[in-house]
């Protein structure tokens, strides 16, 4: 489904255990985390396209968002962000 944070329309999909493919929206709690890490991933010159919410694994929990951006050229890239105490991580 496609979804707006921040002013970026992306493309979202949710996962819940055993990777089942969940229907609903982003809860709040993921709307603001994907706004952080939109902004990181922003001040690094790139675009969000796609993001995966996995709900089994803690905010803070490494993995718990796939998120796909491309660079100005078009070139995707993937990242791997969490929300950890309010602050933006991502690693990829």
């Amino acid at each position: 489904m496609k979804i707006r944070i921040a002013g970026t329309e992306v493309e979202y999909s949710a996962f819940g255990e055993g990777l089942e493919a969940l229907s609903d929206p982003p809860t709040p709690q993921e709307e603001t985390a994907l706004a952080a890490l939109f902004a990181a991933i922003t001040a690094q010159g790139l675009t969000p396209q796609r993001v995966e919410s996995y709900r089994s694994l803690g905010m803070g929990q490494k993995g718990r968002f796939l998120l796909r951006s491309t660079d100005p050229a078009g070139h995707p890239k993937e990242h791997y962000g969490r929300l950890v105490k309010g602050k933006a991580l991502l690693e990829g």
